[in-house]
Protein backbone atom coordinates (compact mmCIF):
# COMPACT_ATOMS: atom_id res chain seq x y z
CA UNK A 1 0.00 0.00 0.00
CA UNK A 2 2.84 2.39 0.89
CA UNK A 3 4.65 1.53 -2.36
CA UNK A 4 1.54 2.23 -4.36
CA UNK A 5 1.12 5.64 -2.67
CA UNK A 6 4.75 6.51 -3.42
CA UNK A 7 4.37 5.38 -7.02
CA UNK A 8 1.16 7.34 -7.46
CA UNK A 9 2.75 10.38 -5.80
CA UNK A 10 5.79 10.09 -8.08
CA UNK A 11 3.59 9.81 -11.17
CA UNK A 12 1.52 12.82 -10.08
CA UNK A 13 4.67 14.86 -9.46
CA UNK A 14 6.11 13.90 -12.86
CA UNK A 15 2.85 14.79 -14.63
CA UNK A 16 2.63 18.12 -12.80
CA UNK A 17 6.26 19.01 -13.51
CA UNK A 18 5.97 17.97 -17.16
CA UNK A 19 2.71 19.90 -17.50
CA UNK A 20 4.30 22.95 -15.91
CA UNK A 21 7.27 22.73 -18.23
CA UNK A 22 5.01 22.41 -21.27
CA UNK A 23 2.94 25.37 -20.12
CA UNK A 24 6.11 27.42 -19.56
CA UNK A 25 7.40 26.41 -23.01
CA UNK A 26 4.08 27.41 -24.59
CA UNK A 27 4.30 30.79 -22.85
CA UNK A 28 7.85 31.33 -24.15
CA UNK A 29 6.84 30.31 -27.68
CA UNK A 30 3.83 32.62 -27.50
CA UNK A 31 6.07 35.47 -26.31
CA UNK A 32 8.49 34.83 -29.18
CA UNK A 33 5.60 34.92 -31.65
CA UNK A 34 4.43 38.25 -30.15
CA UNK A 35 7.93 39.68 -30.55
CA UNK A 36 7.96 38.62 -34.21
CA UNK A 37 4.57 40.29 -34.80
CA UNK A 38 5.66 43.66 -33.42
CA UNK A 39 6.40 46.46 -35.84
CA UNK A 40 10.09 46.92 -36.67
CA UNK A 41 12.01 49.53 -34.74
CA UNK A 42 12.42 52.69 -36.76
CA UNK A 43 15.90 54.16 -36.47
CA UNK A 44 15.70 57.92 -36.77
CA UNK A 45 19.38 58.80 -36.63
CA UNK A 46 22.24 57.33 -38.58
CA UNK A 47 25.56 56.05 -37.35
CA UNK A 48 28.79 57.22 -39.01
CA UNK A 49 31.14 54.50 -40.22
CA UNK A 50 34.36 56.49 -40.22
CA UNK A 51 37.96 56.31 -38.96
CA UNK A 52 36.80 56.57 -35.34
CA UNK A 53 34.48 53.58 -35.74
CA UNK A 54 37.02 51.46 -37.63
CA UNK A 55 39.60 52.46 -35.00
CA UNK A 56 37.35 51.04 -32.27
CA UNK A 57 37.00 47.85 -34.31
CA UNK A 58 40.77 47.62 -34.84
CA UNK A 59 41.42 48.09 -31.11
CA UNK A 60 39.11 45.20 -30.16
CA UNK A 61 40.02 41.51 -30.26
CA UNK A 62 38.73 39.63 -33.34
CA UNK A 63 35.71 38.06 -31.60
CA UNK A 64 34.66 41.39 -30.15
CA UNK A 65 35.00 43.01 -33.61
CA UNK A 66 32.20 40.82 -34.94
CA UNK A 67 30.04 41.71 -31.94
CA UNK A 68 30.56 45.45 -32.41
CA UNK A 69 29.58 45.23 -36.06
CA UNK A 70 26.64 42.88 -35.40
CA UNK A 71 25.21 45.42 -32.95
CA UNK A 72 24.91 47.86 -35.88
CA UNK A 73 22.98 45.50 -38.19
CA UNK A 74 19.62 46.99 -39.12
CA UNK A 75 20.48 50.61 -38.37
CA UNK A 76 21.21 53.46 -40.72
CA UNK A 77 24.86 54.15 -41.40
CA UNK A 78 26.64 57.05 -43.10
CA UNK A 79 29.97 56.76 -44.82
CA UNK A 80 32.16 57.91 -47.68
CA UNK A 81 34.04 55.42 -49.82
CA UNK A 82 35.80 55.11 -53.17
CA UNK A 83 33.71 53.54 -55.93
CA UNK A 84 35.19 50.37 -57.40
CA UNK A 85 32.27 49.14 -59.52
CA UNK A 86 28.68 50.01 -60.44
CA UNK A 87 26.69 47.18 -62.02
CA UNK A 88 23.34 45.51 -62.52
CA UNK A 89 23.18 42.93 -59.75
CA UNK A 90 19.87 41.95 -58.24
CA UNK A 91 19.84 41.27 -54.50
CA UNK A 92 17.65 42.43 -51.60
CA UNK A 93 14.92 43.18 -54.18
CA UNK A 94 17.14 45.91 -55.67
CA UNK A 95 18.36 46.04 -59.26
CA UNK A 96 21.80 47.65 -58.96
CA UNK A 97 24.90 47.32 -56.83
CA UNK A 98 27.58 49.88 -56.09
CA UNK A 99 30.82 48.39 -54.78
CA UNK A 100 32.85 50.94 -52.83
CA UNK A 101 35.81 50.59 -50.50
CA UNK A 102 36.89 52.52 -47.43
CA UNK A 103 40.52 52.04 -46.48
CA UNK A 104 41.09 54.01 -43.30
CA UNK A 105 44.48 54.24 -41.66
CA UNK A 106 43.24 52.18 -38.68
CA UNK A 107 44.02 48.81 -40.26
CA UNK A 108 40.41 47.64 -40.77
CA UNK A 109 39.16 47.81 -44.35
CA UNK A 110 35.46 48.03 -45.17
CA UNK A 111 34.08 47.23 -48.59
CA UNK A 112 30.48 48.24 -49.17
CA UNK A 113 28.02 46.46 -51.41
CA UNK A 114 25.37 49.15 -51.74
CA UNK A 115 22.05 48.10 -53.30
CA UNK A 116 19.61 50.46 -55.03
CA UNK A 117 16.86 50.59 -57.65
CA UNK A 118 18.04 53.94 -59.00
CA UNK A 119 19.59 53.44 -62.45
CA UNK A 120 21.09 56.96 -62.41
CA UNK A 121 23.99 55.70 -60.32
CA UNK A 122 25.11 53.61 -63.33
CA UNK A 123 25.62 56.79 -65.35
CA UNK A 124 27.01 59.33 -62.89
CA UNK A 125 29.28 57.16 -60.72
CA UNK A 126 32.58 55.90 -62.05
CA UNK A 127 35.52 53.95 -60.69
CA UNK A 128 37.77 55.96 -58.37
CA UNK A 129 35.11 58.53 -57.52
CA UNK A 130 34.27 59.30 -53.87
CA UNK A 131 30.69 58.41 -52.90
CA UNK A 132 28.97 59.71 -49.75
CA UNK A 133 25.91 57.70 -48.78
CA UNK A 134 23.41 56.83 -46.11
CA UNK A 135 21.64 53.47 -45.91
CA UNK A 136 20.58 50.55 -43.79
CA UNK A 137 23.28 48.04 -42.85
CA UNK A 138 21.68 44.65 -43.52
CA UNK A 139 24.64 42.27 -43.31
CA UNK A 140 28.35 42.13 -42.58
CA UNK A 141 30.78 39.46 -43.71
CA UNK A 142 34.35 39.12 -42.44
CA UNK A 143 36.60 38.47 -45.42
CA UNK A 144 39.74 37.42 -43.57
CA UNK A 145 40.30 35.27 -40.51
CA UNK A 146 42.23 38.18 -38.95
CA UNK A 147 38.95 40.15 -39.02
CA UNK A 148 40.69 43.14 -40.61
CA UNK A 149 38.53 43.26 -43.75
CA UNK A 150 34.71 43.28 -43.84
CA UNK A 151 32.03 43.51 -46.51
CA UNK A 152 28.97 45.52 -45.45
CA UNK A 153 25.75 45.04 -47.42
CA UNK A 154 23.78 48.30 -47.40
CA UNK A 155 20.35 49.22 -48.75
CA UNK A 156 20.86 52.73 -50.09
CA UNK A 157 18.64 55.49 -48.78
CA UNK A 158 20.48 58.46 -50.26
CA UNK A 159 23.83 59.03 -51.87
CA UNK A 160 25.87 61.54 -53.83
CA UNK A 161 29.17 61.76 -55.61
CA UNK A 162 31.72 63.83 -53.70
CA UNK A 163 33.24 66.57 -55.84
CA UNK A 164 36.79 67.37 -54.78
Amino acid sequence: MIRMRRTVSAVIICVCVAGGLLAADDAVQSEKADVNRKAPIVQLESFPVDEAFTGRIAAADPFRRDQIIASRIGILIESTATVKLVEEYSLYKKKYRIVAKMEPSTGVTVQYHIYTDNAEYLTFLSEGQKFAFKGQLVMSTPVSSKRDFYIFDVILQEGAAVIE
